[in-house]
């Protein structure tokens, strides 16, 4: 019999280390990147080649003379924008896992911490 993650509890509720590492990675596997939809990561994407092009672009700006440089400033100005808004959209709707993943992850960072902070209390006790 598998083990769902409604047969698990929260991991905020383990009480065991192999409980939670049980119940968070059903969490994980539900929420995380890897769970978000192709137009979350498509729009990501899509951010980082218009911040790609604000780079040339702002790069021609500085470098060029000239009557280019206001179509080059014009473009870079342009790029910016599309590169703020298509990867922050991207960014919402979870293109890098949603809220809870992270939450996740950080509980995973103080289970470690309190599971080394025990093992160091139990050395010095010996």
């Amino acid at each position: 019999m598998t083990a769902t993650s409604r047969d698990l509890p929260r991991p905020e509720d383990a009480t065991s280390w192999e409980e939670f590492q049980a119940s968070s990675a059903a969490e994980r596997a539900v929420s995380g990147p890897s769970a978000s939809s192709t137009q979350a990561r498509s729009q990501l994407v899509l951010g980082l080649v218009f911040g790609f092009g604000a780079v040339i672009f702002w790069t021609g700006t500085v470098v060029a003379a000239g009557t280019g440089t206001w179509a080059l400033l014009l473009l870079a100005a342009l790029s910016t924008w599309m590169f703020a808004r298509n990867f922050t959209r991207g960014v919402r709707r979870g293109a890098l896992g949603r809220r809870r993943y992270w939450e996740v992850l950080w509980l995973s960072g103080q289970w470690r911490a309190r599971i080394a902070r025990d093992r160091a209390m139990t050395a010095g006790k010996r």
